[in-house]
């Protein structure tokens, strides 16, 4: 169960890129565009923390840069859009690794989402994959150990990209697997799955991890099957979030409410649920194929929406670019603080670009902390009918083809 990339190689691969786009940006011609980055980075910090309005902020400053700014500096004249593309990830990477600490787990509701999953992960630790109807051939040790070990890496990055590469990463040792035993394996399949990888893995801050990548990375990237697969992880996460002994895991109910109470995971308010009636049964691959197939669709869809609208904000701005011939005082070297020069009419001219509608951001960005996952997991209670349309892709039709770029 190899895994071609792995979320370690798929970092030092792109590493050299970043490194290009670093010793770039360092020459005298891109003064004007490391102004315009640390003015950024500087009004960003002196913001309140707000989870949506800094997430619009990132967004609509990375679409101008990519659309607009870049395109236009004479640095990438001629370029291909490869090189384009190469840039502006490296941009990504450089602005979110140097404000990690304004956009990680900054917001309380992640935060407290963070205690209660963790307090659910350690209280499920007793879970076998029976309990979740993971079929027998399905239980491979070596290949879901592997897969908990690339999850696990998570919160070694810094960057949206290099978080997401982990999940994608667990993902592609999970759909190997299944191909390696069932032609055409599909969600019924896999969520079962990548929901026992989770509770095993155990990665810390797992809702501030989901929301620094739904809320900064690049929105024209979190497209197709990069989307699928990161709603599954969202999906994986709500019903660890939203389980209670109702839910149709396979488990003594006694035994479960035993190791929930002794973690510290059930509250008075879980409890009070156990004395409501019990909704109506259905498996927990039935369940979960139906939330997660049809959260897969809203994302897909809200994405390439975001997509479109950070591309027409960024083209926008044609008469606010940035004169790159003009004189400039000397500019701050990348890697230096914000704070280190004075404001300038270039960065003034992205402040006039940033205030655009921000009509293209998910649901999920407007309501902080609250995943498209999490809209769906009331489907596993009430058995909501499957969506009706279903994404065509299936994790057997993405085996022999090369890891989508995160």
């Amino acid at each position: 169960f190899h895994v071609r990339e792995n979320c370690a190689t798929m970092m030092q691969d792109f590493q050299p890129s970043f490194e290009r786009f670093i010793n770039t940006i360092n020459k005298e011609q891109a003064r004007d565009l490391v102004r315009s980055i640390n003015l950024f980075m500087k009004n960003f910090r002196a913001k309140e923390v707000d989870s949506e309005s800094d997430s619009k902020a990132v967004q609509d400053f990375l679409a101008y840069m990519a659309f607009t700014a870049f395109p236009r500096h004479p640095l990438w004249a001629g370029s291909s859009p490869e090189d384009l593309e190469t840039a502006i990830e490296g941009l990504e990477k450089y602005l979110l690794t140097k404000l990690f600490d304004r956009t990680f787990g900054v917001d309380a509701l992640d935060r407290e989402r963070d205690t209660a999953i963790g307090l659910r992960l350690q209280a499920l630790q007793f879970i076998r994959p029976e309990h979740l109807e993971i079929a027998h051939e399905f239980a491979n040790d070596a290949a879901l150990l592997l897969a908990q070990k690339e999850l696990a890496k998570i919160n070694m990055f810094k960057s949206p990209r290099d978080k997401l590469a982990c999940i994608l990463s667990c993902c592609r040792v999970i759909s190997n697997l299944l191909a390696s035993k069932k032609y055409g394996a599909g969600a019924d399949d896999f969520t079962p799955v990548l929901i026992y990888v989770t509770i095993k893995a155990h990665p810390d801050a797992l809702a501030s991890n989901l929301a620094f990548i739904e809320r900064f990375r690049m929105s024209s990237r979190l497209v197709s099957e990069v989307s699928y697969m990161f709603v599954q992880m969202q999906s994986a996460v709500a019903f660890v979030e939203m389980l209670d002994v109702r839910t149709s895991l396979k488990v003594d109910q006694d035994e479960l409410i035993a190791h929930m109470l002794a973690a510290g995971a059930f509250t008075d308010a879980d409890l009070a649920m156990l004395q409501q009636p019990e909704p109506r049964g259905g498996s927990v691959s039935a369940l979960q194929s139906q939330s997660s197939e049809a959260a897969a669709v809203a994302l897909v869809e809200a994405a390439e929406a975001r997509s479109a609208a950070s591309k027409s904000a960024g083209a926008k701005q044609s008469a606010d670019l940035i004169d790159f011939d003009s004189g400039a005082e000397p500019h701050a070297r990348p890697g230096t603080s914000g704070d280190a020069w004075p404001s300038s009419a270039t960065g003034a001219a992205f402040e006039g670009h940033t205030h655009g509608s921000a009509s293209g951001h998910s649901p999920q960005a407007r309501n902080p902390g609250h995943s498209q996952a999490d809209s769906q997991s009331d489907a596993w209670r009430s058995q909501a009918p499957q969506h009706s349309r279903t994404p065509s892709t299936t994790f057997a039709n993405l085996l022999d083809s090369e890891m989508p770029n995160p």
